[in-house]
């Protein structure tokens, strides 16, 4: 019972690594980003310096977008920029796992269908 347990473990640590080397170039910034989707979309609102996340930046005053998300029910899409390119994150903790949304496209890249509680 505790190999399998410890091999559980370990396989998980090692898709986390592989998952954190895929990225890495691309998470210098890390910003709010609007969203289309089948259920509607979300429009964030800017704070005194932009859509960048605290600790990403200089200080972004007046930044309510999570509130206004959690407000709205809608899902949390996030873009990062950096060296390596850009990439897109995606999920809808408002949604139970067997609920869908359609064509949820972030800064023009279409992820498609994206499940509930899932991070896309």
């Amino acid at each position: 019972m505790m190999k399998r347990l410890y091999a559980s473990l370990h396989d998980a640590f090692a898709a986390g690594m592989e998952a954190f080397w895929i990225v890495r170039d691309r998470t210098e910034v890390v910003s709010h980003a609007a969203y289309t989707g089948s259920r509607g979309g979300f429009n964030p609102t800017p704070g005194t310096a932009g859509l960048h996340l605290n600790g990403f930046g200089e200080l972004n005053r007046n930044l309510f977008c999570t509130k206004a998300i959690l407000a709205a029910k809608k899902g949390t899409s996030l873009k990062c920029s950096g060296k390596g390119g850009k990439l897109v994150v995606y999920n809808n903790p408002n949604l139970s796992q067997h609920e869908y949304e359609d064509n949820v496209t972030i800064d023009g890249v279409n992820l498609g269908r994206c499940y509930g509680r899932q991070t896309y």
